[in-house]
């Protein structure tokens, strides 16, 4: 069981941050309308059905988007608490532009004490999402399943790869 967790973490799992892992959600460019909600614990779900969001904390998101005009804004909601709204830059000529550089990376961190209930991001305003980074960390009781042993075969973890392992 421990192994399924390990490799169904590690499909998810872009890289593992020293404070804990990120889940990469892809969005492929939708277009979001004002007032569209997206349900990040939902879109986790998606990618692994089994994923256990009691035992993890979220730190932060990264948003990468633009918005149509430029001023665009999104908030995350986390249970009942709501960031402020940051502003998606965009400008009018490049919304229709897949190109990288015309994307902009967001960052809304969660200062709640908890993040139990919903995970939701608001929009404001006309929005094209390429991908949402969500940052976990271990809740204290569950850091056994997160800590550095399960994840030391990740690449790029402190210098060991998996030969090390063996």
């Amino acid at each position: 069981m421990r192994g399924t967790t390990f490799a169904m973490l590690l499909l998810l799992c872009q890289g593992v941050a020293a404070d804990g892992l990120q889940i990469v959600l892809p969005f492929n460019d939708v277009a979001l309308i004002p007032g569209h909600v997206v349900r990040l614990k939902a879109e986790t779900l998606r990618l692994d059905p089994k994923f256990d969001f009691n035992k993890v904390e979220l730190d932060s998101v990264d948003i990468v988007a633009k918005s149509r005009l430029g001023q665009g804004r999104i908030a995350l909601r986390v249970g009942n608490q709501y960031s402020p709204r940051k502003l998606v830059p965009g400008k009018k000529q490049e919304y229709d532009d897949p190109a990288d550089p015309t994307f902009h990376t967001v960052n809304i961190r969660h200062y709640g004490a908890s993040s139990a209930g919903l995970w939701q991001l608001l929009v404001v305003g006309y929005i094209k999402l390429r991908q949402v980074v969500l940052h976990l960390r271990p809740r204290a009781d569950d850091a056994v399943l997160l800590d550095d042993s399960i994840f030391a075969s990740a690449p790029g973890r402190n210098g060991n790869d998996a030969r090390g392992m063996r």
